[in-house]
């Protein structure tokens, strides 16, 4: 790995926390990688993505044997992602090394049986007709290459508010790689006003969901042991209100990959967009047991207990979310809220209201608005005028 890469990524750790290697979707790594290191490393960059989103980053932070942990790992990305043992061993060793601060090399001689296990089904597979080969490759092909670089800028603008520009990146993807089908999923969601709120021809969302419908449907085909493209295909149809089908695509993901929270916490959307709560909680239940330290699904968990008024369970949950990312300040504003709903205005309880909200303006920058308060009806609750400037002022200490 390249030096000045490593450093990047020692300061980037430094700065944001493990956490960005252990959650890399919810804390959008791609992209705070993208712009630490200026759109360089390309390679080493994506080949940590791989690792990271399989979940190697995790098994490697909890291991207790880390010489086995790490061996085991590899022979993972050989075998998920056809990476080169030389190159599996090189990710693996730096996320050791960021992790838990194991500067130990691995040696190859001892970890070539992930190659042979890859190697001998393609060589049964030789004397069969090649068609069936080739549905499930262009699929595969772009994975962890440039298609990927592009979706990940596209996400990226996502997330700097320029929805058009975003449609670029992902239009250019299906333009290079017509058969992969996120290009497809991503831009149905700009377009369907899933992701931007704009108003695009309700034509074209439909055409691009209806494009990946396909496409998931011929990898599962050749496939069916495929969990990525269940998971796809049941995005497309929870974006398309068709719960019962994305339900049936989670759970076949969860079937396939029950170790991979990711799969329970978009089930446990589609069953909340049903009213479903006591599945919900299941499903965000699950995925709080195979990662305790994420703190989006304490949050989830807390507003679904929150909306079923079972106040004491919800303020629970956002306090651990507001223990393992405390600069969150949507975590205070939707304890705050809470702690109105109990309808326990006592001057206690009035304090915390007001602790979090305040904690709530201060971390977002939002401006407080004379009177909200009293819309929480909290008589109890003194506004310092240190804090709050009458008639529409920010926060001022």
């Amino acid at each position: 790995m390249n030096q000045t890469f490593i450093k990047t990524l020692q300061k980037l750790i430094a700065d944001k926390g493990k956490k960005i290697m252990l959650y890399p979707d919810a804390h959008s790594t791609g992209s705070l990688l993208a712009d630490r290191t200026c759109n360089e490393y390309e390679k080493e960059r994506h080949l940590l993505l791989q690792a990271c989103e399989l979940g190697i980053a995790k098994a490697i932070a909890k291991a207790q044997n880390l010489e086995l942990c790490k061996r085991q790992q590899i022979e993972l990305l050989q075998n998920k992602r056809s990476i080169t043992e030389t190159a599996a061993i090189d990710v693996v060793d730096l996320l050791a090394m960021l992790l838990r601060g194991n500067s130990s090399k691995t040696e190859r001689q001892n970890i070539g049986a992930g190659a042979r296990k890859t190697s001998q089904p393609q060589a049964v597979a030789m004397p069969k007709p090649s068609a069936p080969q080739q549905t499930t490759q262009p699929a595969k092909m772009p994975t962890g290459s440039h298609a990927k670089v592009l979706i990940e800028a596209g996400k990226k603008c996502i997330n700097d508010g320029d929805y058009d520009a975003a449609i670029s990146q992902f239009s250019e993807a299906i333009r290079l790689y017509p058969d992969y089908a996120p290009g497809y999923v991503w831009r149905g969601k700009i377009y369907c006003g899933k992701i931007s709120h704009k108003d695009y021809p309700s034509d074209l969302a439909s055409a691009d969901f209806l494009t990946a419908i396909n496409l998931c449907t011929k990898v599962i085909k050749s496939n069916p042991n495929d969990p990525e493209h269940y998971r796809l295909r049941g995005e497309v149809y929870r974006d398309q209100r068709q719960y019962d089908q994305a339900i049936r695509d989670f759970s076949d993901a969860i079937r396939l990959e029950p170790e991979n929270l990711e799969h329970y916490r978009l089930r446990g959307e589609v069953y909340r967009d049903q009213g479903q709560y006591d599945q919900v909680i299941r499903d965000l239940s699950n995925a709080i047991r195979l990662d305790p330290e994420n703190p989006e699904h304490y949050r989830l968990r807390g507003e679904v207990y929150r909306d079923q008024e079972q106040y004491d369970q919800a303020i629970r949950d956002l306090s651990n979310a507001i223990r393992l990312d405390p600069e969150n300040p949507e975590h205070y504003r939707l304890r705050g809220e809470v702690y109105r709903y109990q309808n326990e205005y006592s001057k206690n309880k009035g304090d915390m209201v007001y602790k979090d909200l305040m904690k709530f303006y201060k971390l977002s920058g939002e401006t407080y608005i004379s009177g909200e308060f009293y819309d929480l009806k909290l008589t109890s609750v003194t506004i310092p005028d240190s804090v709050i400037s009458i008639g529409g002022g920010g926060i001022c200490g």
